[in-house]
């Protein structure tokens, strides 16, 4: 499932890597929490394992860089 929360855009932008800032949606920032289950998941030409099923949990944000390119930006990844 996924959450998000509006969030004042200077304060995310102090937060960011150089080059990028808050993506706006109707002039806000929004935060997001992703909770995912990876299943699967393993190096290319290797057969998955018990190992490669786990959950995770991201917490991100959707930036602009200066060619107004969108993505994401991930402030935590735990897996």
């Amino acid at each position: 499932g996924f959450l998000h929360w509006p969030v004042d855009p200077n304060l995310l932008q102090s937060r960011l890597p150089a080059g990028l800032s808050p993506a706006l949606w109707k002039g806000r920032a929004y935060v997001g929490l992703a909770a995912l289950y990876m299943a699967d998941m393993s190096p290319r030409f290797v057969p998955p394992t018990p190992l490669g099923r786990f959950p995770e949990l991201d917490f991100f944000t959707i930036v602009r860089d200066c060619n107004n390119n969108t993505g994401l930006t991930m402030f935590s990844i735990d897996a």
